[in-house]
C-alpha cells in the first residue's frame, strides 16, 4: 500500500475538488482491482438540523464506491466518511459526500461514463456494464434514474399493453402505449391505473386526441373506459390475441367440468380423450405440423392403443365432440372467433 500523489491529482481533477479537500489517500491492488483509500479534509460541517458549526467527529465509516474511470481494470473508493455528532441537538450525519449521488454506491464519473456510453444505439445494458465493472441491472437503474424520454405523438391507431414491472414501485405492471401502424413505442406509463391514465392523456391537447381513430387492447375494462373518456372520434378494438386467450381459458374451465364427471370411470373413452387430446380443442382447422394439416380427413391413421384400432387427429377430434353438447357449443363459438378475425383483417 502506498500513498500517491498522482491519484490524489487525478481525484481532484476527476471531482472538480480542491488540493486541500483530500487529507491523504492510499492505492493498493486486491484480486486484480486497484483500491483507493480516502480521507477528506475535515472541514467541520454545520449540523443541518439546527445548524450548529462545532461538530464532533463520532466515527468514520467505510463506504465502498465503484469508480470504473479506468475501463481496463475494476476500481472502487474505499472513501473513509466523517460521522458527526452535533453537541447541540444530538442528530447524527455525515460529512458531504463528492464522490456519489445520494444514497448511491457507483461514482459519479461513472454514472457519467455509463450514460455518455447508452447514447450509442449499439450498446445494451450488458456491454456498457461489463466496460465499467458494474452489472446490468445497475446500468439499467442509473438509466431509469437520469433518463427521461419524451413521448412520441398519438398515432392514429394505438396499442394499449402492459409488461410485468419488476422494479417499479407503484404497480405491478407497467401501461405500454405502440403506434400499431410503426410498430414503436408511443411511452412507457408507470402504472396502469385508470386514475393515473386519466390523468395523464388529460394533459394532452383534445385536438390531438381526436385524430386517434382506434384503440386496440386486451379485454382490461380500464382500457375501454379511458378509450371511451379521452378519445371522442375513437373505435375500440379487442385483440384478438388477449380475447382468444381469455376464451381458451373459459373453454378449458368447461372441459375440466365436463371430465370431473367421468372422474370415477378413468378408464372410459371420455375420460381418456378429455385428458390426454384436449390439447386438439384448442387447435385451429388450418392448423399443420411437419406433416401436414392436423385435421386432414386424409392424413395417416396410427394405431391406438386404447381404442385398438387406427386413428387420426380428425377422428380423435370427432369423438372429443361427440362427448358433451356444452363442449361442442364452446368449439363452435371458437371458430365463429377465428373466422370473424380473419376475414376483418
Amino acid at each position: 500500500m502506498i500513498e500517491n500523489d498522482a491519484f490524489k491529482l487525478l481525484l481532484i481533477n476527476l471531482f472538480h475538488l480542491n488540493p486541500n479537500d483530500i487529507t491523504n489517500i492510499l492505492c493498493t491492488t486486491f484480486n486484480k482491482m486497484m483500491v483507493l483509500i480516502v480521507t477528506l479534509t475535515d472541514k467541520h460541517q454545520a449540523c443541518p438540523y439546527c445548524g450548529f458549526t462545532a461538530p464532533k467527529i463520532k466515527e468514520y465509516v467505510t463506504k465502498e464506491i465503484t469508480h470504473s474511470a479506468l475501463t481496463t481494470q475494476k476500481c472502487i473508493i474505499k472513501y473513509r466518511a466523517r460521522r458527526y455528532k452535533c453537541p447541540c441537538c444530538g442528530k447524527t450525519y455525515y460529512e458531504f459526500n463528492p464522490f456519489v449521488f445520494k444514497s448511491q454506491k457507483i461514482s459519479i464519473l461513472t454514472v457519467h461514463n455509463i450514460l455518455k456510453d447508452l447514447k450509442d444505439f449499439n450498446e445494451t445494458f450488458t456491454s456498457v456494464a461489463r466496460r465499467y465493472h458494474v452489472s446490468p441491472t445497475s446500468v439499467s437503474t442509473i438509466f431509469d434514474n437520469h433518463v427521461d424520454i419524451g413521448r412520441n405523438p398519438l398515432p392514429e391507431i394505438i396499442n394499449f399493453d402492459e409488461v410485468y414491472a419488476f422494479k417499479s414501485e407503484k404497480s405491478k405492471y407497467v401501461c405500454v402505449l405502440l403506434d400499431f401502424k410503426k410498430q414503436i413505442p408511443v411511452d412507457v406509463l408507470p402504472n396502469r391505473k385508470k386514475e393515473y391514465l386519466l390523468n395523464y392523456f388529460q394533459k394532452i391537447p383534445l385536438e390531438e386526441r381526436k385524430k386517434v381513430k382506434y384503440a386496440c387492447s386486451d379485454i382490461y375494462e380500464v382500457y375501454r373506459d379511458v378509450v371511451h373518456k379521452m378519445f371522442p372520434s375513437c373505435c375500440m378494438i379487442l385483440d384478438y390475441f388477449h380475447l382468444s386467450q381469455d376464451f381458451h381459458r373459459k373453454m378449458n374451465e368447461v372441459r375440466i367440468k365436463v371430465m370431473k364427471g367421468y372422474k370415477d370411470n378413468k378408464a372410459s373413452d371420455e375420460y381418456y380423450l378429455l385428458k390426454k387430446f384436449n390439447w386438439l380443442l384448442f387447435k385451429n382447422p388450418e392448423d399443420e405440423d411437419k406433416y401436414g394439416r392436423l385435421f386432414d380427413v386424409e392424413r395417416e391413421r396410427k394405431y391406438n392403443s386404447h381404442f385398438k384400432s387406427y386413428m387420426n387427429y380428425y377422428d380423435l377430434r370427432k369423438k372429443l365432440l361427440e362427448i358433451n353438447n356444452d363442449l361442442t357449443i364452446c368449439y363452435s363459438l371458437k371458430l365463429e372467433l377465428v373466422d370473424f378475425y380473419s376475414k376483418s383483417t
